[in-house]
């Protein structure tokens, strides 16, 4: 069983990303968190329930906006999006949420760091 959020955000009143997170119920109830999720950080409400999460990996690309993404963040079909596909694991290193984030590139910045061989 799991629990699918999906979300608009805003800068200015201004749609800028669509994401859907995904919480696995094999760590967690999700039938009991179901109406907390979708009203605030998802974070706080793992954290909440008794997950604590201390990292992420993304994959970062582009990608066209697709018809339900268009539509969700009112462009058009085929505007180009920083995409973003992102696992979350709590402190024992299980996965406990994965989200997809559609990102209007025009809207975004992105800095990665990396760690050099001696760090």
């Amino acid at each position: 069983q799991m629990v699918i959020v999906e979300r608009v955000r805003t800068a200015d009143g201004t749609p800028v990303v669509f994401s859907r997170d995904i919480v696995p119920g094999y760590h967690i109830d999700t039938t009991a968190i179901a109406g907390q999720l979708g009203q605030g950080s998802l974070y706080d409400v793992l954290r909440e329930n008794g997950i604590r999460v201390v990292q992420g990996a993304a994959i970062i690309r582009p990608l066209a906006a697709n018809r339900e993404v268009s539509s969700a963040l009112g462009i058009r079909r085929g505007t180009l999006l920083l995409y973003l596909l992102q696992v979350d694991y709590d402190v024992v290193g299980r996965p406990v949420l994965l989200s997809h984030e559609y990102n209007l590139e025009s809207a975004f910045e992105m800095t990665v760091h990396r760690r050099g061989p001696n760090a």
